[in-house]
């Protein structure tokens, strides 16, 4: 027995579902995810960073959040979606906001 069908025995397939329409554009997602990483990632950052400055010391290691802001900042590289922008303007937003937290009294 033939495991091979000929083509007129096989009737064409069409997909008829319709596409559901998304709340962002194509694309968009995956830059406002890399943004806001980046700025939670800056943000989270920055008390350490002042605190270094002004001869504090602490037990964090910053070694892990260069490697993760490196992979956010390549993400362009291994995805088309991704764009190399978002990475940077949600790092310099969260470098902002990180600056305005850390002058918050701690509890």
């Amino acid at each position: 027995m033939s495991d091979v069908v000929a083509s007129s025995d096989v009737a064409p397939v069409t997909d008829r579902r319709p596409v559901p329409r998304g709340v962002l554009p194509r694309g968009m997602q995956t830059w406002l995810m890399v943004a806001i990483a980046m700025g939670m990632l800056a943000a989270w950052s920055m008390r350490d960073v002042l605190g270094r400055r002004q001869g504090r010391e602490d037990e964090s290691d910053l070694l892990g959040v260069l490697a993760i802001a490196a992979l956010l900042v390549l993400l362009p590289l291994a995805s088309e979606e991704a764009g190399g922008v978002a990475g940077l303007v949600g790092g310099a937003i969260g470098i902002v906001l990180g600056l305005l937290l850390a002058r918050l009294p701690e509890r």
